[in-house]
């Protein structure tokens, strides 16, 4: 495996980890699925790795320098965090069925908290626990 190839696995599997805590398996499912549709987009508006997807400036914020999850990893002292880092690094090898039809970004805000302007309720595809996942 070369170091690009496994850059295009271990970086999407790291953000699904640090953006997707405590959310379902199918939520995760939909993180990794985003960056796919991003990868694989028709009107070429991000790179074309997963590894640039998730790396491009001001996309996943636990990338972001400013986000508190960005200096995150998983720690095999840390059980739960650790099996759960095993569990999203193999879903990443083997994915399944998309569940979010097609969306290329997802927002989790807390109630109450205002949207970002590109979260339009009409470009919504789907809600996954807290995660609505959307079609740009």
């Amino acid at each position: 495996m070369t170091v690009t190839e496994s850059q295009d696995i271990f970086i999407p599997a790291l953000c699904i980890w640090r953006e997707m805590r405590g959310e379902s398996e199918e939520a995760r499912l939909g993180c990794y699925w985003v960056i796919q549709h991003r990868v694989h987009d028709m009107f070429n508006r991000w790179p074309k790795t997963p590894y640039g997807v998730v790396t491009q400036a001001m996309q996943f914020s636990s990338f972001n320098r400013t986000d508190p999850n960005s200096s995150l990893l998983p720690k095999k002292i840390i059980e739960a965090d650790w099996q759960a880092w095993e569990e999203i690094s193999s879903m990443c090898d083997r994915p399944g069925p998309d569940p979010v039809n097609g969306a290329n970004a997802y927002e989790s805000m807390p109630d109450g908290e205002p949207r970002p302007a590109w979260a339009a309720q009409s470009r919504m595809i789907r809600q996954i626990g807290k995660t609505r996942f959307y079609k740009l």
